[in-house]
């Protein structure tokens, strides 16, 4: 019998299972490779991240994902085992082993100077933003053994609050749609006295945020274009913030852009309700071969009121029905940002479609606004087959197992799912010296 040396005796033990030497020797082994030992001379591993901040909103946890450079990664939040694996591998890459284990491990992280200084300038972006208007953030760089521990200290000082809240429109219908008619003097109202206050996002003595105000315009923007008002952007809201420094108040004031329908002239107001007009279906609308709608050419139509379906072919690839009741925009009606919406979602439910756009074309008749709408419908594939094997086990029972599957998503022209699998398994009996089918 061949003799084990004591290395491999310690390691191996009996037969069966390791001692606890051997396994203490391989989690010394584990451990003991140099952390830097891929670090290039005149350059840092980047050991640990601290973050001290004094804002109770805004601790580590909060800052953390905006730090530009972070450290390897912590298994569990307790040991860089992947690292230390990479670590586990010679410097000589000619060899096959020593390449396999960097793949598999990960490569220690360098310190790069100018990451700390774009985590600052994100600290203070985000900072600033969230009404911490005279945030200090600073961070300092402790090198040692080829390590580098990176501290931030975020110090937010007294932040900027909203004191007075008033809003400014000077378009009647506009003000009377977003705080309804309850003022006598409808160009000029205070937070208290709006009908939408209290699901307003701003309110009084909160902080100067200005995602909140960026939210506010959002929401106020999709109310009007739920009211009919199409042509209508958050942009064209906007805000005057008169700050006082002693107090570290802000006087925040809404008030609507001036625009023209032409030229975007901010001197000029021209906002209008959009009704919808016809609706225009295009089944089999492949963008890769037509570029321009005017370049659809239909076999044939189907007209039901103010709906024109077109289709390509001898027959439409969809029932009419299905697309009529698939279909939430309805002629003379109002503009609704959610019923394009809706029609977006209900359309691309059918499974005989790969993608659905819509497009609106604006035009005037007895001085109203009105939109015809286009469906463009492309076509999914309609028949699938699939194939698989498997191995099967039952009780030390070998054989093999194959499926065969068919899927037809549009059987009966109503964007049906037809699915079909097939199983056949052979089996060979072990005990009884059979097969089973």
């Amino acid at each position: 019998m061949k003799k084990l040396t004591p290395i491999k005796q310690l390691l191996i033990g009996s037969p069966t299972r390791p001692t606890a030497k051997g396994l203490f020797f391989l989690f010394l082994l584990f451990y003991s490779c140099s952390s830097t030992k891929f670090v290039p001379e005149g350059d840092y591993l980047l050991d640990k991240i601290k973050i001290e901040s004094d804002i109770p909103e805004y601790k580590t946890p909060d800052l953390r994902p905006y730090v530009r450079q972070q450290p390897n990664y912590k298994m569990f939040g307790i040991n860089k085992t992947m690292f230390q694996v990479y670590n586990l591998a010679g410097r000589d890459t000619s060899k096959w082993y020593n390449r396999f284990i960097r793949k598999i491990g990960e490569k220690p992280v360098i310190l790069d100077s100018t990451l700390v200084d774009k985590t600052n300038s994100e600290f203070r972006k985000l900072l600033v933003n969230k009404g911490y208007i005279h945030v200090d953030v600073s961070s300092a760089v402790i090198r040692k053994n080829k390590k580098a521990d990176v501290i931030y200290t975020v110090k937010g000082n007294e932040p900027y609050r909203i004191r007075n809240y008033s809003v400014a429109i000077d378009d009647t219908l506009i003000h009377k749609e977003l705080f309804g008619g309850v003022n006598n003097t409808p160009f000029q109202t205070v937070s208290g006295e709006l009908a939408s206050s209290r699901v307003s996002l701003i309110k009084e003595n909160h902080l100067f945020d200005r995602n909140v105000l960026d939210s506010e315009r959002e929401r106020l923007t999709s109310l009007l274009r739920n009211r009919g008002y199409y042509s209508f952007k958050k942009d064209y809201f906007m805000y005057d913030a008169d700050s006082i420094s002693d107090a570290h108040a802000v006087d925040l004031q809404l008030k609507l852009r001036r625009r023209s329908a032409v030229n975007e002239n901010p001197d000029s107001v021209s906002f209008q309700k959009y009704y919808f007009d016809r609706v225009y279906i295009y089944l089999d609308y492949d963008p890769l071969l037509i570029f321009d709608l005017r370049d659809y050419r239909q076999s044939d139509s189907i007209v039901m009121g103010k709906y024109t379906i077109y289709y390509r072919g001898k027959e439409p690839s969809l029932r009419p029905r299905v697309l009529f009741n698939n279909c939430f925009i309805t002629p003379g009606r109002l503009y609704s940002q959610l019923r394009e919406d809706l029609t977006y979602s209900s359309f691309s439910t059918l499974q005989a479609l790969s993608n659905t756009q819509i497009q609106f074309e604006e035009k005037e008749r007895n001085d109203s606004s009105f939109l015809d709408c286009h469906i463009l419908t492309m076509p999914g594939k309609k028949q699938a087959v699939s194939f698989s094997v498997e191995g099967t086990n039952t009780t030390g029972d070998l054989g093999v197992a194959s499926t065969v599957g068919y899927m037809h998503r549009n059987l009966f022209k109503g964007s049906e799912v037809f699915h079909l699998r097939l199983r056949g398994a052979y089996e060979a009996l072990s005990k009884s010296n059979l097969n089973s089918y």
